[in-house]
Parts: structure tokens; sequence; C-alpha cells
């Protein structure tokens, strides 16, 4: 005899349902097909969980976080335009050379605020009398000042005194014509 596992009542055996409620008489793994026990949690053949409460205990609690995301859209003046009648491939080239340009004016950025804050650092330590520390700060920062074409800046630098001016800018020598 099978027992229903909805009722618990005895059902005979090789019927499909039972006579008294119409469930199963016996359960079946869902993984392995074996007959199972009513009650069970898993499955004895292969350890399947038998019952969605057992699959939802087995399952690992999903972590998740709340983030607060900040997001800019923005668009290039004219790009959409010129990007609606455009295959992606027509499109992608304008997009990267933009991007390149972009890097180029950020490390040309990120090197003139260098070689600001070692201005005003060199500026900090000439008051204070170490001319020998903000020599080589001075000496970068008018290289990259140089580099910029950025005269007011290199004025500034060269201001702070002829000690300063000998390290950073020397003098060129000539060669005796003999």
């Amino acid at each position: 005899m099978a027992v229903c596992t909805s009722c618990c009542a005895q059902s005979e055996e090789g019927r499909r349902f039972c006579a008294d409620c119409g469930g199963p008489p016996e359960a079946a793994c869902p993984s392995c097909g074996a007959p199972t026990a009513a009650g069970k949690r898993f499955c004895g053949d292969c350890g399947a969980p038998l019952s969605e409460a057992a699959a939802a205990a087995q399952r690992p609690t999903p972590v998740a976080e709340r983030r607060l995301v900040s997001v800019l859209f923005a668009d290039l003046v004219g790009f959409t335009s010129l990007a609606e009648d455009r295959d992606s491939e027509e499109v992608r080239e304008p997009a990267n050379a933009y991007a390149r340009a972009a890097a180029i004016f950020r490390e040309f950025a990120m090197s003139f605020w260098l070689a600001v804050t070692q201005t005003e650092h060199s500026e900090w330590l000439a008051v204070q009398g170490k001319m020998d520390e903000a020599n080589p700060l001075l000496s970068e920062a008018h290289a990259t000042f140089r580099g910029l074409d950025a005269k007011p800046w290199l004025e500034r630098v060269e201001a702070l005194g002829p000690q300063a001016a000998e390290v950073i800018v020397p003098q060129p020598t000539t060669a005796s014509s003999s």
C-alpha cells in the first residue's frame, strides 16, 4: 500500500492519485525521480530539496546594498544630431578623437596645477629661508610652465630671486673660439 503525501491516507498500490483527496499517493524526487517518504525535506538518494521551503533554506540569502548614485549625462554640442543619422562605426572615430583630446587636456591640466602648487610651496619655503629645498620644486615648475608657455607663471617663478633663477635657468655656456 502507498501513503498519500497530502492526507496520509492509505492508497492502493499502482494508483496515480489518492482516492480520498486526489493528491499523489507517493512523492518522487524532482531531481532524480526516486520515491520519497512523506514529510521529508530532502531526497534520501540524491540529497536534493523536495519542497520549495527546503530549497529556499539551502539557497544563500542575497546580500544587497542600497547606494546613492549620481549620473551625469553630457552631450557635446551637436554630437547627438551628428550621430542620429550615422552608423555607429562612423560615430566611433569622432567620439574617440574627443576622448583623446580630453585625455591630453587632463594631462596638461594636472601638470599645470602641480606646477602651481610647487611654485606656491616654493614661495613659502623662500619666506622660511629654505631656498635649497625650494630650488628643485622651482626647477620642475619652471620646466612645466615653459612647456605650456605660461608666461605669467614663468615670471612668478623667476621672481623668486637670482639664486632660484641660476638653478632654474642655467646660463648658456659659449664655446670660446680659439
